[in-house]
């Protein structure tokens, strides 16, 4: 909130500029009552004023154009347009923001359409501070991309379909000499030295499901909790299992064995969503980053793992990582080792040319 009231803060302080400097009847007020002599040099040299602030704000555009670049930050007006609506359409600073923005492109239309210096000068002026306030807006007070130094809290993944046989035939393989002393990091090969595969997902000791262990070593069981989204035909498969192999139970074990003083509550999230329904799975995720906010954690602490997910559920995770800037990862197909998705909304060009194109 506080954010948000600075930002209205240097809108309205552009705007009392602007009203003093483009208002004769204010700007002349102003500056007679404070020095009648002023008031004549002021007015002799107007054109001057202008062009020196002219000069500020080119200056300050390269400045902060700099901070940019520091920041990683790519600036595309359209960022600060839709980003000025701060999430809903009816907040009180996105109204100002889109207020002053459509008045200073029709302010500035008018000045340049009347073609003489001085309003030519008006116009530049107006501009300038509207690309300085969206600049400003960039760096201050539009959320940075998330820190990704630091290990995720929350790991979000989908169960896939499993066999008990397989289950089983891969727990038993991964005890056996040599193997049983690389359950961190394991990866089976065929005697070809190709990757050993069930069906379209790499063979480990939890068979299909081996992509959440792999996470849980990639970033040493940093994980508060681990949210298991299982769809009405995986929650199916899995009840067919015994208890002891079962999703959860094998996770709590692997945690028990190898991270024993690392505490990590396992959460299964089934809500009877078919794993073929894309909006409803995204409404569900939706549900579950929302609890965690409710705790007070960050969009940077999440992180989803789209391996193994349909393509319905994996596409429902990357399009609620992008918004919010959050992590996600998955096994790669030719060494099975974990990877991250590159997802940034600052990053991603091809999106906004397009919404550009769209909107344009």
């Amino acid at each position: 909130m506080k954010t948000k009231i600075w930002q209205f803060l240097i809108l309205l302080l552009i705007v009392i500029i602007e009203i003093i400097g483009f208002s004769d009847k204010f700007k002349y007020y102003l500056i007679n009552s404070v020095s009648i002599n002023f008031g004549m040099f002021f007015r002799e040299n107007l054109i001057w004023f202008k062009v020196s602030t002219i000069i500020i704000l080119i200056i300050s555009i390269f400045y902060l154009r700099s901070k940019l670049r520091k920041s990683k930050i790519e600036l595309f007006f359209i960022i600060f347009f839709i980003k000025s609506l701060q999430k809903r359409p009816n907040h009180w600073v996105g109204l100002a923001n889109m207020l002053f923005v459509l008045t200073s492109i029709g302010a500035i239309s008018k000045e340049f359409f009347d073609s003489s210096f001085d309003s030519v000068l008006n116009g530049i002026i107006m501009g300038g501070f509207m690309i300085v306030y969206s600049m400003i807006s960039a760096i201050y007070f539009i959320k940075k991309p998330s820190d990704k130094t630091q290990e995720p809290k929350i790991l979000i993944t989908a169960l896939s379909l499993v066999k008990e046989k397989i289950l089983h035939e891969s727990l038993k393989e991964m005890e056996e000499e040599p193997l049983r002393n690389q359950w961190f990091n394991q990866i089976f090969y065929n005697e070809d030295k190709s990757v050993k595969k069930v069906g379209n997902f790499f063979w480990g000791p939890w068979a299909n499901l081996d992509p959440i262990r792999k996470s849980i070593i990639v970033h040493n069981a940093s994980f508060d909790e681990i949210v298991l989204i299982s769809s009405k035909e995986a929650t199916k498969s899995c009840n067919k299992l015994p208890d002891d192999i079962k999703p959860q139970q094998l996770i709590t074990d692997f945690l028990n064995r190898f991270y024993p003083n690392h505490k990590t509550n396992i959460r299964i999230f089934s809500d009877g969503t078919s794993g073929n329904d894309m909006d409803q799975n995204g409404i569900g995720i939706q549900s579950i980053i929302e609890s965690y906010h409710k705790k007070k954690y960050k969009d940077e602490d999440i992180m989803f793992n789209i391996t193994g997910a349909t393509v319905a559920i994996s596409g429902a995770m990357i399009l609620k990582a992008i918004p919010g800037d959050r992590r996600a990862e998955y096994a790669e197909q030719d060494t099975g080792g974990i990877i991250d998705v590159p997802l940034s909304i600052y990053s991603i060009k091809e999106l906004w040319n397009e919404l550009l194109e769209k909107v344009g």
